[in-house]
């Protein structure tokens, strides 16, 4: 380990949040940093932090004001009923979609039906005739008799 690394895990391992074998890495370090190098960077960084920590701890904890507490919970009330209102309104609002969506393809074929399926009952010869998906080529085959 480094004295870089041992000031980045510092503080998570001074709060107890380093799992077991990582907080004994640590403080093996830290006694031997101290000893053998005589890292005083490190053991000044330590004993600081350890100090405010302790400071910290020691200032009274001041009461969170009853009525900030009951504005926040209301607000987050109303929000919660609007974003409920809102999904209820959007799940009723794909029914007359679908519907329109539904009617709009039963129109469409029923008037490409009607557009493409005129035929012209006037003319005789089958070669005039024209529906729609014929072949140009496949029709004159078939009205000549086949490839001359």
């Amino acid at each position: 380990m480094t004295c870089r690394k041992f000031r980045k895990d510092l503080i998570p391992w001074l709060d107890g949040e380093l799992k077991p074998e990582q907080a004994q890495a640590m403080q093996s370090w830290f006694d031997s940093c101290g000893q053998a190098r005589q890292c005083s960077v490190c053991r000044k960084l330590a004993d600081e932090y350890r100090s405010f920590h302790r400071a910290f701890q020691s200032t009274p904890q001041t009461e969170f004001p009853a009525f900030l507490h009951s504005r926040i919970m209301d607000t987050v009330k109303a929000r919660e009923a609007k974003a409920q209102r809102r999904a209820h309104s959007l799940r009723w609002q794909t029914v007359p979609v679908a519907i329109a969506v539904l009617l709009s393809l039963y129109v469409g074929s029923l008037v490409g039906v009607k557009t493409f399926s005129t035929q012209n009952t006037n003319s005789r010869d089958l070669s005039t005739r024209a529906s729609f998906g014929e072949n140009g080529l496949v029709s004159t085959l078939y009205t000549n008799g086949g490839i001359e």
